[in-house]
C-alpha cells in the first residue's frame, strides 16, 4: 500500500496532469510554471511525455525536484515536506519496478546489439545519426536531434524505456546541456560509449542498415554467381552440415561440423582455414541477428565467396571438392 508521501506525489502528479491522461506533457508543464509565474526550464523541455513512475524517479534527483515541487509550491502554496521520506519514495520506485511499472533500462531488441560488434566509421556513425533526425521538427532547419527524435527512434526499432532513461540518454550526450545532440556530441558518445541505452540504440539502428546493405550485395551476388553455381554452392553448404538442410531452411555450419568435414577431407583445421571460417562468419548479412554467432548461414558463405578471397575460397571448395570430387568454379 503506498504512503502518505507518495499519496501526496500523486496528487502534485495530478494536478500538473491537466488532462487527466495519466502523462504530463509539454504543454501541461508549460501552462503550471506560467501559472506559478515562473520560467519553464529548458530541462524540463527533454521529457516529451512523463509519466507517474518517472516523475517520482525525478523526486529523489535534487536537480529535477525543484522543476516539480517548486512550480507545484509557488502556483498552489502547498508544500510537500520529504523530510525522513526518501527511503518511502524508494520503496515506492522499488515496489513498481517489481510491478514491471518501472524499466531499468532500454529493453526489446537489445539482444543482438549487445553480442554484435559494430565497425564505427565516420560514414556509418554519420548514417545512423541521418535516420534519427527528422528535419521536418525543425523549424529553424537546426541539424540537432532532440529528444522528440530519440523517443521516435526508439519506437521504430522496436525499443522501450522510460522517460527517465530517456533523459538520461540524452543528458549524458549533451555537451553544452541545451537539451538537443548535435552530430559532433553524437559522434564523441559513440566514442566514448557514454550510455549504455545510448549505445544499444546507435548499434542497433546500425547493425539493420549494415544488413540493408548486405541484402543488396546477396541479391547482387547471386546475380552475379548464376542460378547453377548457386546450387553447387547449396549442395557444399549441406555437405558441410550433414546434408541436414534443405534451401529453404534456415541452418548454419557450427565450428565443428566444419572441422570434421575438413579433417574427414585429410586437411587441417587451424591456421589460415581457422582463419577463414572466422573470416566468413563475420560477414555482414541481411539478417542482423547472425552477426558474430559463430556459425556460418548461407548467405554468409554465399557472401564470402563472391568476395573474391582466394584463401576463402580455397578454404571451403577444397576440402568439398577432394570428397566429393565436385569442383565449383567462381
Amino acid at each position: 500500500m503506498p504512503g502518505p508521501i507518495m499519496e501526496q506525489l500523486q496528487d502534485v502528479f495530478n494536478w500538473f496532469d491537466i488532462d487527466g491522461s495519466g502523462d504530463i506533457n509539454v504543454v501541461e508543464y508549460r501552462t503550471r510554471c506560467e501559472e506559478a509565474d515562473m520560467t519553464v526550464q529548458s530541462y524540463k523541455l527533454k521529457y516529451w511525455r512523463t509519466w507517474f513512475q518517472d516523475f517520482v524517479a525525478a523526486i529523489l534527483d535534487p536537480k529535477s525536484r525543484q522543476d516539480w515541487l517548486g512550480v507545484y509550491t509557488a502556483a498552489t502554496g502547498n508544500t510537500i515536506n520529504l523530510d525522513g521520506a526518501m527511503e518511502e519514495i524508494a520503496e515506492g520506485i522499488a515496489e513498481m519496478k517489481g510491478n514491471g511499472n518501472l524499466s531499468q533500462g532500454i529493453t526489446g531488441r537489445t539482444s543482438m546489439a549487445r553480442s554484435a560488434a559494430v565497425e564505427w566509421t565516420e560514414e556509418l556513425t554519420r548514417s545512423v545519426f541521418d535516420q534519427i533526425y527528422q528535419p521536418h521538427l525543425h523549424e529553424d532547419a537546426s541539424r540537432d536531434v532532440d529528444v522528440r527524435e530519440f523517443r521516435a527512434a526508439l519506437t521504430a526499432n522496436e525499443l522501450e524505456c522510460n522517460n527517465s532513461i530517456l533523459f538520461d540518454m540524452i543528458t549524458a550526450i549533451d555537451e553544452d546541456g541545451n537539451g538537443s545532440v548535435s552530430f559532433g556530441e553524437f559522434d564523441n558518445g559513440i566514442k566514448g560509449k557514454k550510455h549504455d541505452g545510448f549505445m544499444d540504440l546507435a548499434k542497433v539502428i546500425a547493425l539493420l542498415q549494415v544488413s540493408t546493405q548486405a541484402a543488396r550485395v546477396f541479391v547482387a551476388a547471386k546475380e552475379a554467381i548464376g542460378t547453377a553455381t548457386m546450387a553447387e554452392i547449396k549442395q557444399m553448404f549441406d555437405w558441410y552440415s550433414d546434408g541436414f538442410c534443405d534451401w529453404n531452411d534456415v541452418e548454419s555450419i557450427n565450428p565443428g561440423q566444419f572441422r570434421n568435414a575438413v579433417e574427414n577431407a585429410g586437411g587441417s583445421f587451424g591456421g589460415t582455414v581457422k582463419e577463414m571460417y572466422t573470416e566468413t562468419e563475420c560477414v555482414p548479412t541481411s539478417n542482423e541477428e547472425n552477426a558474430g554467432n559463430g556459425t556460418i548461414q548461407f548467405e554468409e558463405l554465399v557472401l564470402g565467396l563472391a568476395s573474391g578471397n582466394k584463401e576463402l575460397q580455397e578454404c571451403w571448395i577444397g576440402p568439398y571438392t577432394h570428397a566429393t570430387g565436385r569442383s565449383i568454379n567462381l
